[in-house]
């Protein structure tokens, strides 16, 4: 998988494999679409370079931009949450389950 200098992210992109600091602890997981947020945080943590998925397999089918992209991320978030009713939908970890579910979702063009 090519590997991208933080300073030439953009946003969309998705990490073709888990993202470790130098002592081990994971920033990011493999498939994570990127924002400036995770930008920030790779910064932060001294990390120079990521594995991303190659751009012809990072793109939508059609041509969204990142903002229709969230809207859409939002929008499979509040549909999905019916299947995450007998959990605590404040609970931090079904928040995160719930977005990567509708970020993957969004990502396969709704498969």
């Amino acid at each position: 998988m090519p590997l991208m200098p933080i300073e030439k992210l953009q946003p969309l992109m998705v990490l073709s494999e888990e993202l470790r600091d130098k002592t081990g602890r994971l920033l990011a997981v493999k498939g994570t679409v990127l924002t400036k947020k995770h930008f920030l945080i790779f910064k932060t943590w001294g990390i120079k370079e990521v594995a991303i998925i190659d751009e012809k397999r990072n793109v939508p089918k059609e041509n969204f931009t990142p903002d229709e992209v969230m809207g859409q991320i939002t929008t499979t978030i509040e549909e999905l949450k019916p299947l995450f009713c007998h959990t605590n939908l404040e609970h931090p970890f079904i928040i995160e389950l719930i977005r990567l579910a509708a970020q993957k979702k969004v990502m396969n063009n709704g498969a």
